[in-house]
């Protein structure tokens, strides 16, 4: 109550967090193509092993990875469309062309 968020935020505790959050990362995390999704999530969250047998994994590492790589599609065209000053919104008729089934003329 006697700090603003910044100033806690800032601070030697939250820097260490931080710092052993990212530290303590097992080597199947830090090596994963989702890792910029979740950086290995919570901390509480750490509690079992790696497929190599490391401790350390997140309990919910394979629903995570699930859903990331099956968002991902759609996830680069919204940045494309963004990126193209439009909508990222219009992925949703985009999927829905992709998903269209081909007319055989």
């Amino acid at each position: 109550m006697n700090n603003t968020l910044g100033e806690i935020a800032d601070s030697p505790k939250a820097k260490a967090f931080g710092d052993a959050k990212r530290d303590r990362l097992p080597q199947y995390c830090r090596d994963c193509s989702v890792r910029f999704a979740c950086n290995g999530e919570c901390p509480k969250h750490r509690f079992t092993y790696t497929p190599d047998g490391e401790w350390g994994l997140n309990y919910l590492c394979p629903a995570y990875k699930q859903f990331f790589k099956h968002i991902d599609p759609a996830m680069k065209i919204m940045a494309d469309l963004y990126r193209q000053q439009q909508p990222p919104a219009a992925v949703m008729d985009i999927l829905a062309e992709q998903r269209r089934p081909k007319s055989a003329n």
